[in-house]
């Protein structure tokens, strides 16, 4: 899937600090830069997947041995034309 978040766009996050699957999320990995992925779990691991095709799934074991802090989900997206 090519991405559909564009140079440009404003995304609208509602704050909360948890997901569920299918959500599209604003995350922090080990309280580093922020990024946009789509949250998913297959049981208690959760994969971060871009919806750009290039960029790999990102994989956190429930070991815990990353740090993964769900900052909001996406609620809008608002493109000027």
């Amino acid at each position: 899937m090519d991405p559909f978040i564009l140079p440009g766009d404003l995304l609208i996050i509602k704050r909360q600090p948890f997901a569920v699957p299918d959500d599209l999320v604003l995350v922090s990995v080990n309280g580093e830069a922020a990024v946009v992925r789509r949250f998913q779990r297959e049981k208690k691991t959760i994969l971060l997947i871009a919806d750009n095709a290039r960029v790999r799934p990102q994989i956190f074991p429930p070991d815990g041995s990353d740090s993964l802090s769900v900052l909001g989900v996406v609620s809008e997206l608002r493109r000027a034309f």
